[in-house]
């Protein structure tokens, strides 16, 4: 059997971003670990990994691996779709941020059978952050509150009647991934200077909620027709306060915040489209089980997996298939 993993930093996602390799830092890093963790893990079940590899990226695959070099003038598209055919399973990591993980979707969208990933409509569903928690709300699961912000200039003034119920808040870009462009606003005059100062970041479709205090916590599922698998869930470290640089996460929850954890992601599971794969789901653990709330849901896998492969006594690659099949 044969796999085809794809991830969008060091698969030659770059190259469309026009950015230069290894200017994305930290989130390459992260890449370049869950690569490393997915190849150990379906070659210990005799699964033969095809990956894509950015040419300028100094990353070596397991020897075992193959790996299909993307360089500036390589079409990424017609190189995933010559290989989609030959493999028995295919598994997309992209950020959401502004529809890649959706374009990736696309692309093999006539191979979505294969997928050990999540499905088009489900990644199209949770790649937008106002219809995540739009549907969320339809499905009495417990979210935060927030509009919708369209960058048309007048921000202050078009929203002007709905902002102060939504204070102190989130400001994030609607389709972004691992904290990108997200700010803490106090208040209107800190929105009103957030906006002048960071016009270029907020250029495009924003999402204001409400500030939810709390545990940071994420509970991932592997999900299939087979049903689903509930992996430990742990809590999400930040640099910094109210907001800070993603620093990883700690499996030091207490037993009721697991517990409590696991309900809500079971809700979150039940709810949604059929799907496969991997799923992160965001949420925020109040001081009592009423202040629970699901912030997002990551359609991808997400960089807890490094993690969670050293909690769980299984191979999470194997429970992907399991699910899957």
């Amino acid at each position: 059997m044969k796999i085809l993993i794809f991830e969008w930093l060091l698969g030659g996602g770059q190259w469309l971003d026009g950015t230069t390799a290894g200017q994305v830092g930290g989130m390459q890093a992260q890449g370049s670990q869950m690569l490393r963790a997915l190849e150990q893990d379906f070659s210990a079940l005799g699964i033969n990994v095809i990956i894509t590899l950015d040419s300028r990226i100094a990353y070596t695959p397991q020897p075992q691996t193959l790996s299909v070099p993307i360089a500036k003038k390589t079409s990424l598209h017609r190189e995933l779709l010559k290989i989609a055919p030959e493999v028995d399973f295919i598994l997309l990591v992209a950020p959401e941020t502004d529809g890649k993980l959706v374009r990736c979707c696309q692309w093999l969208c006539e191979f979505q059978h294969k997928f050990l990933s999540p499905q088009p409509a489900v990644v199209e569903l949770c790649s937008d952050k106002s219809k995540t928690c739009r549907f969320l709300v339809e499905n009495s699961i417990p979210t935060t509150q927030g509009i919708l912000i369209e960058p048309d200039g007048n921000l202050l003034d078009r929203y002007a009647q709905v902002i102060p119920a939504l204070l102190p808040g989130v400001l994030k870009p609607n389709c972004g991934a691992g904290g990108e462009a997200t700010f803490y606003v106090k208040d209107m005059a800190a929105l009103a200077e957030l906006v002048g100062e960071q016009s270029e970041k907020v250029s495009r479709p924003m999402r204001l909620e409400t500030w939810a205090e709390g545990t940071p916590t994420s509970t991932s599922l592997i999900c299939g027709p087979a049903g689903y698998e509930l992996l430990k869930s742990t809590r999400q470290v930040f640099r910094g306060w109210p907001i800070g640089t993603y620093a990883g996460n700690q499996a030091d929850l207490s037993d009721d915040q697991l517990s409590r954890a696991s309900q809500l992601a079971v809700r979150v599971g039940k709810s949604l489209p059929p799907t496969c794969g991997y799923l992160g789901i965001d949420m925020i653990l109040g001081n009592k089980p009423g202040n629970d709330l699901v912030v997002e849901i990551n359609p991808r896998l997400t960089s807890s997996y490094t993690l969670l492969r050293t909690l769980d006594s299984r191979n999470l690659a194997q429970t992907m298939l399991t699910c899957a099949t």
